[in-house]
């Protein structure tokens, strides 16, 4: 009896094996076949929004649920894959011509999510640069670090000292791997002692799942894991290629209505003060002050699935209010006061005193 029912446990496993194996690859395959901008609610004719999804290890998948929630056309403009510019600014000048092709005038609404809301704010200061008005830049789950005072003068002295000299990749190669630590250091910061042995037992479960898949002991083709080291391969790559990026990425302040929706929480369900990627926005009140800082449910990745819902309410009600406070900016009643105070005073998300996942 034991000896079947640990068979019977081999079977179901290796069954779950084969589906996660063939869903990351299905992944892999949603990724290549993104188109740079797709289209969502065209039969609105309200002004578009233009939303950086930054997904590209799933192609950008949540958007169909997302987009459908929203009260006026979206257009999802996919991140980069082959190459991947070196720097924000060039993936957001890449991007241009698709947003200036489906909307030649303004005003703009730009957004973006994680990676995606760096190269969205950054395409909407490339298009106020080029005097054109932009109406509201929405992002959700910013990596903030990026915004603060402090890592904007490490960032500056860094490219002065050690990308001092004709721009090579070897001297840029320097800046990233110095922005890259610190910004591990940082993240250090908002971790206490328990945070830090899970965190070390997650990523050993990870590398030990990623080296039994290509184990050639186990009952697969050479084809398989071939193919599945391949997908490992470039996903590392791409990771890195991002992380490069955004670590050397400093923003400057935009004068459009700025509005940061926080989960306060990472992509494992914890708080981490010390790097804010995902948390409450506050380092971008910082940059521009006349940002708002939203709470929104859910941590870094469910905030885009399992509360879209949520999520799509907070910036349907963003993409409303805008034209109407500005409207009633002159009206000077305690009304209009009120609203204004509302959406334009930084709000900061209170952070959630204990993690949603145990370990």
């Amino acid at each position: 009896m034991q000896s079947d029912s640990q068979g019977q446990d081999r079977e179901r496993e290796r069954i779950r094996a084969r589906r996660l194996e063939k869903l990351r690859f299905w992944r892999s395959a949603c990724a290549d076949g993104m188109p740079v901008a797709a289209r969502y609610n065209e039969v609105s004719d309200a002004p578009p929004l233009f939303f950086f999804h930054g997904d590209w290890d799933n192609g950008g998948f949540y958007m169909v649920r997302l987009a459908a929630e929203l009260p006026c056309p979206v257009i999802a403009l996919a991140p980069h894959l082959d190459p991947v510019p070196s720097t924000v600014r060039a993936m957001a000048q890449d991007r241009l011509p698709a947003i200036l092709g489906a909307q030649p005038d303004g005003p703009y609404r730009i957004g973006g999510f994680c990676n995606g809301a760096l190269v969205a704010y950054e395409a909407a200061r490339l298009l106020i640069e080029q005097g054109r008005a932009v109406e509201s830049v929405l992002l959700v789950a910013p990596p903030s670090l990026n915004a603060r005072r402090s890592y904007r003068v490490i960032l500056a002295l860094a490219a002065r000292w050690l990308a001092a000299g004709p721009d090579t990749p070897a001297r840029r190669h320097r800046v990233v791997v110095l922005m890259g630590r610190l910004t591990k250091l940082w993240r250090l910061r908002g971790y206490s002692l328990a945070d830090l042995r899970t965190v070390v037992a997650r990523k050993r479960r990870l590398r030990a799942a990623a080296r039994a898949r290509l184990d050639p002991r186990r009952a697969r083709a050479p084809a398989d894991i071939a193919a599945e080291a391949a997908v490992l391969h470039r996903r590392r790559a791409l990771l890195s290629a991002y992380e490069a990026a955004v670590h050397t990425y400093g923003p400057s302040p935009v004068p459009s209505r700025l509005v940061v929706f926080g989960t306060g929480l990472g992509a494992a369900g914890r708080p981490g003060p010390g790097y804010d990627a995902a948390y409450d926005g506050r380092a971008w009140a910082e940059l521009c002050p006349q940002a708002v800082c939203v709470p929104v449910p859910g941590d870094h990745y469910t905030c885009i699935a399992d509360h879209a819902s949520d999520l799509a309410r907070a910036l349907s009600l963003a993409l409303r209010a805008g034209p109407e406070i500005e409207a009633g900016a002159g009206a000077g009643t305690g009304a209009d006061t009120a609203r204004r105070g509302a959406w334009f005073a930084p709000v900061v998300a209170p952070v959630p005193e204990q993690a949603r996942l145990p370990g």
